[in-house]
């Protein structure tokens, strides 16, 4: 499959291993949303040092009434 990667408009920096990724077709751009992030097959997060390391879901904790 394809990743995407948000648009630097959305506050990402230009890094190294995202250029690479988009340049070869690897990645393409779009808009992420929530409902997206949570229904994806897989999520990773990417940095020239690390490479693509796969996101673990976290579970959040139930919202009490007065917050």
């Amino acid at each position: 499959g394809v990743l995407l990667t948000p648009p630097l408009s959305a506050g990402l920096l230009p890094g190294t291993l995202r250029s690479e990724l988009l340049a070869s077709g690897t990645a393409v751009e779009a808009t992420l949303t929530p409902d997206m992030l949570a229904t994806a097959a897989a999520v990773y997060l990417g940095n020239s040092v690390r490479g693509l390391v796969r996101a673990e879901p976290i579970q959040a904790p139930p919202r009490s009434a007065s917050a």
